[in-house]
């Protein structure tokens, strides 16, 4: 019996609409070891956020719906840990003027929240939080537990949970504080663990620091650079992204401990085997990039992407999924890297309009997710879809 043959890379195998009456808007997406997607959306017609499992473009697994009058949705707001457990972070408003209240399985609370459940959709407890004008988020999760956290009220800091509940305080924006492990004068963001459990973070200088020795950064430039730091915390290597100003807005680890990191620049690197190129404002001209490190922080090759990057998602062969929008109403797309920096597939969605948020998720089979929000007419690889008036989307595509 003949066989059908396999998708070709970035076909769509399936596709999602997440849809009520009112406008709806997908706040995080990720996969489980089975290659489920995990999905966070606002339902704005019932005032729901719907935290929920689906294993493909009909069939949910299981599903959560939390009253709440607001969308608590701000960005990348799932994680989805090594081990399996669902981290979700959401902010209600929490002031003199207005108090909205959300119950994620451990109690009602207001402002920024973050809780944990197990892969099944089991609540197990509200792992952090705070009151008014703060916010508190989990920016990584080790395969053991440990947790990189962000927390920010009149000052910011960056705080490595161990999974015995000890802490120690990485840095602390605006304030430098004695036993802090790194400088005051940049920003500290996004995080991962490697499969030894060290963390690699990105930063940004925006006036001259010193790590391990090495000056980074100028005042009044944004000044990218990549660290990493063993499991106590205690930092290894740093590099900077030496002549390009800009930011990383994605990181991720390959299983060999390969570093992949995305974002937007301005300016000039030589990276490895790359060459970076690309004159223009950082306040509105910036462009994508996607490169990689070898654990020990040597570079080993970049690619310039354009337009400007805004989603990064790794599998552990270090595959690499850059996803973004381009200009006019926020056409996604998607573009696949292998280790090796060879290209292997691009896929665009012509007519989409999504704005300017996208998510990418890697799936065990080598294919990913990606997801947003769209709006008016759009065809995912299935057939032409109206939407009611903002809705979610996510598309199952082929490695």
């Amino acid at each position: 019996m003949c066989g059908v043959p396999p998708p070709s890379g970035g076909s769509t195998r399936w596709a999602r609409i997440y849809s009520s009456s009112g406008d709806d808007v997908l706040g995080g997406l990720g996969s489980d070891v089975d290659g489920n997607a995990v999905v966070l959306w606002y339902d704005s017609g019932d005032q729901e956020l719907r935290f929920e499992k689906d294993s493909d473009g009909d069939h949910t697994i299981w599903a959560h719906a939390f009253p709440v009058s607001e969308s608590p949705v701000h960005g990348n707001d799932l994680i989805v840990a090594p081990g399996g457990d669902l981290y979700l972070h959401v902010i209600t408003p929490s002031g003199f003027w207005s108090t909205i209240y959300i119950d994620l399985g451990g109690g009602r609370a207001a402002g920024a929240l973050v809780a944990r459940y197990t892969t099944r959709g089991e609540f197990v407890t509200n792992v952090t939080g705070c009151g008014q004008d703060c916010n508190s988020l989990v920016m990584a999760v080790s395969a053991t537990g440990e947790r990189v956290e962000l927390h920010s009220a009149s000052q910011t800091w960056i705080l490595l949970v161990h999974a015995d509940g000890t802490t120690r305080m990485l840095a602390v924006a605006s304030v430098l504080q004695q036993g802090t492990v790194l400088p005051d004068g940049a920003q500290y963001g996004p995080a991962a663990f490697d499969h030894d459990g060290n963390i690699l973070l990105a930063g940004a200088a925006f006036e001259p620091v010193t790590i391990l020795g090495q000056d980074i950064g100028e005042q009044g430039r944004e000044s990218p650079f990549l660290l990493k730091l063993d499991s106590k915390g205690d930092p290894l290597w740093v590099r900077a992204l030496s002549g390009i100003e800009g930011s990383i807005g994605g990181l991720g680890v390959s299983a060999l401990g390969t570093v992949v990191a995305s974002g937007g620049f301005v300016g000039q690197l030589d990276w490895g085997s790359g060459h970076l190129s690309h004159p223009g404002n950082r306040d509105n001209d910036l462009v994508g990039f996607l490169l990689t490190a070898e654990k020990d922080g040597q570079p080993r090759w970049a690619r310039q992407i354009e337009p400007r990057v805004g989603a990064l998602a790794v599998d552990p062969s270090g595959r690499a999924a850059v996803a973004g929008t381009r200009a006019g109403c926020g056409e996604p797309f998607v573009q696949v890297y292998n280790l090796a920096g060879d290209a292997l597939w691009e896929r665009s969605f012509p007519g989409v309009c999504a704005g300017a948020s996208v998510h990418a998720a890697s799936l065990p089979d080598h294919g990913f997710l990606i997801g947003g929000t769209f709006t008016g007419n759009a065809d995912f690889g299935l057939g032409p879809v109206i939407s009611q008036k903002l809705d979610g989307f996510i598309v199952d595509l082929a490695p």
